[in-house]
Formats: structure tokens, C-alpha cells, sequence
């Protein structure tokens, strides 16, 4: 049996270190993470976890999506991101988040 795939998205609010005690359970488990972090969660971290958080929680990820800041708004950033996956699974690459994209995730 494969390893799970878990999807993190740790954002800006005090949440964040329970993004680290999680990706610090997955990883314990075994499962692949795939980690999508905001900017302000990285300077959350650094302020309630300390400054070798960031670097942490990275090292716990099987893969890390830097989303920079959220504005939920499906930009270029967004855009770009998508395009990226999309390639790297061999899907028609549009930067749309499709169904055939979704179902590989």
C-alpha cells in the first residue's frame, strides 16, 4: 500500500503551529505531504515557533507550494501554479483547475 497524500495549507493565523504539529504527525505516519503555506504563516511560525520553524516544517513536506500572500483571487500566481501541476502530471496545461486536474491531486 502507498503512502497517503495529505494536503496542508497552513495560512496567517495563530493556527500555524498547529500546522507544524500536524505535518510533524504526518510525516511520523509516513504520509507524503504536500504543503501550501501563505507568507504570513511563515512570519506566524517564526513568531510563535521561533525562527528554525519555517525551515522545519519545510524539511517535513514531501513537496512545498510557497503561495505567497492569499487574496483568494484566482491570479496569475494561481494561474502559474496550475500550469506547473498540470505539466508535471502530463494534463493538457491551461491553468484551469480542472476535474482531471483535481482527481489527480
Amino acid at each position: 500500500m502507498s503512502a497517503p497524500r495529505v494536503i496542508l495549507g497552513v495560512a496567517g493565523a495563530s493556527g500555524a503551529a498547529l500546522g507544524l504539529s500536524a505535518a510533524r504527525r504526518l510525516a511520523g505516519l509516513g504520509a507524503e505531504v504536500d504543503l501550501v503555506v501563505s507568507a504570513a504563516a511563515q512570519r506566524t511560525l517564526a513568531t510563535e515557533c521561533g525562527s528554525d520553524a519555517w525551515d522545519e516544517l519545510r524539511a517535513l513536506a514531501t513537496r512545498c507550494h510557497d503561495v505567497g500572500n492569499i487574496d483568494g483571487i484566482l491570479g496569475a500566481g494561481t494561474r502559474a501554479a496550475v500550469r506547473a501541476e498540470q505539466f508535471r502530471l502530463g494534463l493538457p496545461v491551461d491553468g484551469w483547475p480542472t476535474s482531471a486536474l483535481l482527481s489527480q491531486l
